[in-house]
């Protein structure tokens, strides 16, 4: 009987996820608040989201998630703070571990953030498929702006008020009020108050 259930949620969840305009728009919101008990109720998600795992988020209010986003926290932890925003096609995969995204948060399409990497450790010999995984913890601060393209590996945490720009990957620390850039994302620019930055926000 559990098989079958769990069939028709999957297929309800595929229609609500699928229905366009306003209608649509607020039963999505309505379904996520009533799964993911520690989120608000004004969570926008626009046509063809994708979520799995909705009992382990916590999005706050004014969150949104733009066409085709996929999120994963079936056996992980996804948290976003209030007020940002995702563009279409984003990927957060928290499944194994955790994804902490701050406040005023802004990721352009196609970006993706993985909290856990194959494991490569093995002889040459042995598959990588068979080696398993490992799993960490990404980290993004407030008002932190998140280029298109971009990739964020596990192990990374980024500050308040960085930027980093489109098409680069990002694996470790970046202090905040920064410009980070390129393959591996380096640091090329510090903001700072006079450009209207805050070293925190409270």
């Amino acid at each position: 009987m559990s098989a079958l259930l769990n069939e028709l949620m999957s297929w309800f969840e595929y229609i609500i996820f699928r229905l366009p305009g306003r209608i649509g728009s607020r039963l999505r919101s309505a379904y996520f608040s009533y799964r993911s008990e520690n989120s608000s109720s004004r969570v926008g998600f626009f046509t063809g989201t994708y979520l799995e795992g909705m009992q382990n988020m916590t999005l706050s209010e004014g969150v949104a998630f733009g066409a085709g986003c996929m999120l994963y926290s079936e056996t992980g932890k996804l948290i976003v703070g209030g007020n940002s925003k995702f563009n279409s096609g984003v990927i957060l995969g928290a499944d194994g571990g955790a994804i902490n995204i701050g406040r005023d948060v802004l990721v352009g399409p196609n970006v993706v953030m993985r909290a856990s990497n194959h494991c490569f450790k093995k002889s040459p010999r042995v598959p990588i498929v068979t080696q398993g995984h490992e799993y960490g913890k990404i980290t993004i601060g407030n008002d932190v702006w998140i280029g298109a393209n971009v990739t964020i590996l596990a192990g990374t945490e980024v500050g308040n008020h960085c930027i980093i720009g489109a098409g680069a990957v990002v694996n470790g620390k970046i202090d905040s009020c920064s410009v980070a850039v390129g393959v591996p994302a380096k640091v090329i620019r510090k903001l700072n108050d006079s450009e209207g930055m805050q070293n925190e926000i409270e």
